[in-house]
């Protein structure tokens, strides 16, 4: 046991070391992307981004265009949800609607949320079991929904947790039996699979937020990487390459993929 912790400790010394050293950095310019509104990754570490006309690409770590989806009308996407490889999920806030797409981004199933039911979706993201999650701002709940019969199936209200007027919930996401819900305000908001409420980490001037093995990867305003374990009592801060104005950093197993508003580049180590 001796030995791990210590192996634990002096990795983590080196991991920290290099990566606060912005010269220990390799930056690739990718592509442009035409005003960047959202982004996700699959399980094969291929990058979803949705630009501002609603268009949706699939890119490689080459920066090479694998797929794309183009809509019959111009609408921002407000989140895309690819973490489920085989189902991708692009969200429309403005249309209250959204798509599903197979994994060659053709759409399998386009649905316009019933309001009576659900209320507004402020956010929505997949379950792993093929239904979706939903806030509903009208009454600030959390709700787990069956698209296809209908059926609220979770009920989580969260005005308690919430102080009214004072959050801007933009996305959520369930990852590993943890459904995370994103306050720009204030933090993130962690509940079970089951919709009950378990902790919250605080924030303040952050970006945006990925997610890897068992971490949660948080990019502040300054340009600074938090890595948080999702299991145990471990915090890493990574100094980025101040050089850029990231808007997205996405990790995946040989690196990151860094997005600006308008550009894509890919990001390792040296």
């Amino acid at each position: 046991m001796q030995k791990k912790i210590y192996f634990f400790i002096l990795f983590s010394f080196i991991y920290v070391d290099i990566f606060c050293q912005n010269n220990e950095f390799l930056v690739q310019y990718l592509v442009e992307i035409n005003q960047i509104q959202s982004v996700s990754i699959d399980k094969n570490e291929h990058l979803f981004v949705g630009d501002i006309e609603g268009s949706l690409k699939k890119y490689d770590k080459n920066g090479q265009v694998l797929l794309e989806y183009s809509p019959q009308k111009i609408a921002t996407i407000s989140y895309i949800d690819a973490g489920a490889s085989l189902q991708i999920l692009a969200f429309y806030q403005d249309w209250q609607e959204f798509i599903l797409f197979d994994r060659f981004l053709n759409p399998k199933q386009t649905e316009k949320i019933n309001s009576e039911k659900v209320g507004f979706m402020a956010a929505m993201c997949l379950a792993a079991d093929g239904m979706v999650w939903i806030f509903d701002q009208n009454d600030m709940s959390l709700k787990k929904y069956n698209h296809v019969t209908e059926q609220i199936l979770i009920y989580s209200p969260l005005d308690l947790l919430l102080e009214p007027k004072e959050y801007d919930i933009k996305n959520m996401k369930e990852y590993q039996n943890f459904v995370f819900l994103v306050d720009k305000k204030s933090g993130i908001l962690i509940f079970d699979n089951l919709g009950n409420y378990k902790r919250k980490i605080t924030l303040k001037d952050f970006q945006s937020i990925s997610f890897s093995n068992d971490s949660i990867y948080i990019l502040f305003k300054n340009q600074t990487l938090q890595i948080i374990s999702l299991y145990k009592d471990e915090n890493i801060y990574i100094n980025l390459p101040k050089n850029y104005d990231w808007s997205y950093i996405i990790p995946t197993q040989k690196g990151y993929f860094g997005l600006t508003n308008q550009k894509l580049y890919w990001i390792e180590e040296n």
